[in-house]
Parts: C-alpha cells; sequence; structure tokens
C-alpha cells in the first residue's frame, strides 16, 4: 500500500504500523478513507503557507490543488478555513508528507468537526466497477469511497 500512489481496492490490505492510526468513533469509515490524500496536501499547504487550521492566527485563502490526466484535466479546490468551493482550473501538483503524526492531527480534526472529508459518492466493493466508472468520467466533486 502507498499513499503517494493514491487508493486501491481490497477487503484487506497491508500498511506499516508507523502509516497507521486509530480511528475514533466519532470518524465514519467512509471519512477515514478519504482522509489521507487530500488531508495530506491540505496540511502540507497550510503549513507551508503558515496558516493553522484551529482558526487561530491570521486568516488566509488557501488553493489546494490535484491534477490529473497529465496535466490535461484537473479539479480546483478552494479552501477558505470555513468555506469550501469547487471550480475548474488547469492545476500544479504539491509535495506532501506522509507520516502517522500528520495522519493523527487530520484525525483530530474530523473528530474535533474542524475538517470534513468530502464524499462524492460511496460504492460496494462488489461494485467497484461504478466508482471507478465515477473516477474516469472525472466529475466527482469529493472522494469516491468503496466499502467491502
Amino acid at each position: 500500500m502507498s499513499v503517494s500512489l493514491g487508493g486501491g481496492l481490497a477487503e484487506y490490505a497491508a500498511a506499516s504500523e508507523n502509516m497507521t492510526v486509530t480511528r475514533p468513533p466519532e470518524v465514519s469509515p467512509a471519512e477515514a478513507a478519504g482522509l489521507p490524500i487530500a488531508g495530506f496536501k491540505l496540511t502540507s499547504l497550510s503549513r507551508n503557507a503558515g496558516v493553522k487550521l484551529d482558526g487561530s492566527g491570521q486568516q488566509k485563502n488557501i488553493f489546494i490543488t490535484a491534477a490529473s490526466d497529465a496535466g490535461r484535466s484537473s479539479a480546483f479546490v478552494t479552501f477558505a478555513l470555513k468555506k469550501l468551493t469547487f471550480s475548474k482550473k488547469l492545476l500544479v501538483p504539491l509535495p506532501m508528507n506522509f507520516k502517522a503524526e500528520n495522519l493523527e492531527y487530520l484525525v483530530s480534526l474530523v473528530k474535533e468537526g474542524k475538517l470534513k472529508t468530502v464524499i462524492d459518492s460511496t460504492h460496494l466493493l462488489s461494485k467497484a466497477e461504478d466508482a471507478w466508472a465515477r473516477s474516469i468520467d472525472k466529475h466527482a466533486t469529493g472522494k469516491i469511497i468503496v466499502e467491502p
């Protein structure tokens, strides 16, 4: 399993213990599944921009990007600390720092209601082809979750 390469589909997956955290009951399995990639981008960019996600400090707008399809198509997410809007633009990928302490931080923000995983759709693993089709059509506005 490689967080840097995106998601995967399996009933079971192996992961290094240092790359995992316990999911608290306040965070749903779907929220937790969609958190790593988008969340790591958010924390990397917010820390690089000097923005605190707890609402303290100077208020700034943060632009979070996810390039896809070799730069020909992409989704542009504007995060304004309390607002989330979607639009289309050409984007640049961001470096991410994949560490368990960053994931623990993200999970704590979700648990406290300070961060929300935007879920586009959920699909059963037996219908994974529907999730894949949703991903390929590039109209998702959030994470596509596949559940067992």
